[in-house]
């Protein structure tokens, strides 16, 4: 079973990153992480290096239980995550899974939520997020 809903407390939390994902030029992902092997200097790849409000947005989500739904199905946010109007109509519930699809997407494909912020699904999300508050 999922935690609560979130509180209008949680749902402002996340909506003060919207304005930053959403300047003109915004990127996610300000460059990678190398690690070097000591005894031959071959550089090794780690991941992608985030912008600091990325880090701090998926951090915040991943650590406030409200925002996660234990019940989410991969294969049916990706597909809602592709679709404007889904996510135009979409209630909190839904939003809780498409939100937690997209946290959990990093473990399974690193620079996942480089893409999210990239591509606009996370300010799509939240800009359903304000109006869903605006209408409480």
């Amino acid at each position: 079973m999922s935690a609560a809903l979130p509180t209008p407390q949680d749902c402002a939390e996340l909506l003060a990153f919207l304005p930053r994902f959403q300047e003109p030029g915004f990127r996610a992902v300000v460059g990678s992480d190398y690690r070097v092997d000591a005894a031959t200097g071959q550089k090794f790849w780690i991941g992608p290096r985030y912008h600091p409000s990325v880090a701090e947005f998926f951090h915040v989500l991943g650590a406030t239980p409200c925002w996660f739904d234990r019940e989410y199905d991969r294969g049916r946010c990706g597909a809602l995550l592709q679709d404007p109007d889904a996510i135009a109509s979409a209630d909190l519930t839904t939003l809780r899974s498409l939100l937690t699809a997209c946290q959990r997407a990093e473990r399974f494909g690193e620079g996942a939520w480089g893409a999210a912020v990239d591509q606009g699904y996370i300010a799509a999300l939240l800009t359903r997020l304000q109006a869903l508050a605006r209408d409480a």
